[in-house]
């Protein structure tokens, strides 16, 4: 169980968490939109910038969970400066007038630039998406068996890597956070700015992706796979990302966030949105954790091994 910690939610109109404030008296609401599990809100403050509030659409608390995986996985990307949605939590409590579903945790995103890359040309339907399915999870259900081949850091993706200067450390922290969802429209690109950035982090801590990350270099070793120099510099981006989240962030301190983003969405003890369920989800991302810190050091060393071939 989560041991209690005395904290106080906030319950002004202004939130800040990871790394920027919001005045929600001063945004003009621009449209609403409901998809199948959530409310999608956009709003733009004064200054032009525009965002993006997000509520889950089912009460449960392992649902309601979801906001609270992505808005640590993008605190974690800004403090180590990889192009990702920024994120805050807004608390059940807080007195903010976009909220639909009162009494419950949401999101606000900072829009992501560009166009997502199942839209526009440049890039488009540009593949870095480290796909995992557990057996017999509902993953697995609705797609069907993914086969080893397809599993994790495949030779596609790297070689999809080498395209952009971005994407290896965006593929770094989803491999170290055990994202498994980066496909095109969870990926944008702007061509005024030539960037990328990602959104939708809410599938992190959830898969072994760095183990099987693991797999696939030594895959690439034993058969002698040789790559072009653009491939080589973006996995040695991709190593020198992870190896500066696992200097930053060890289990613990992963743990420690968790625990502190859990608390400001309201998953505190006495809460509704605390239970039996939730406690079963945090000990599965704390293995995530574990399990992915572990084969991340293990997946530099590999790295680095392929790069001296």
């Amino acid at each position: 169980m989560i041991k209690k910690v005395l904290f106080s939610l906030l319950t002004t109109c202004t939130a800040l968490f990871a790394g920027f404030d919001v005045d929600f008296t001063t945004l003009i609401s621009l449209k609403t939109w409901e998809v199948d599990d959530c409310f999608i809100s956009f709003f733009q403050d004064p200054s032009g910038n525009n965002f993006v509030l997000k509520q889950i659409k089912e009460d449960s608390g392992d649902e309601q969970f979801l906001l609270v995986l992505d808005a640590v996985a993008c605190h974690m990307a800004e403090t180590i400066q990889t192009p990702m949605n920024r994120v805050i939590i807004i608390e059940p409590n807080a007195s903010s007038p976009q909220k639909i579903k009162r009494g419950f945790p949401a999101t606000l995103h900072k829009m992501a630039l560009g166009k997502s890359t199942d839209q526009q040309g440049s890039y488009q339907n540009i593949d870095i998406h480290q796909r995992f399915r557990r057996k017999n999870s509902p993953k697995e259900e609705k797609w069907g068996v993914l086969s080893p081949e397809e599993t994790g850091l495949t030779l596609t993706i790297i070689q999809e890597m080498a395209k952009h200067s971005d994407l290896a450390g965006i593929i770094a922290l989803d491999t170290f956070v055990g994202n498994a969802d980066r496909s095109p429209p969870n990926l944008f690109y702007d061509s005024v700015t030539d960037r990328f950035c990602g959104i939708d982090m809410a599938a992190s801590f959830n898969s072994d992706l760095a183990k099987e990350a693991c797999r696939q270099l030594q895959i690439l070793i034993d058969k002698g796979i040789a790559l072009s120099s653009k491939e080589k510099q973006a996995l040695a981006k991709y190593a020198y990302t992870l190896e500066v989240l696992l200097q930053k962030y060890p289990p613990n301190l992963q743990e420690d966030l968790l625990l502190k983003f859990s608390q400001k969405a309201g998953f505190i003890e006495g809460s509704f949105l605390f239970n039996q369920d939730v406690i079963e989800r945090i000990e599965h991302h704390k293995r995530c954790i574990k399990c992915n810190y572990e084969y991340s050091g293990q997946l530099v060393v590999l790295v680095h091994k392929l790069l001296q071939r």
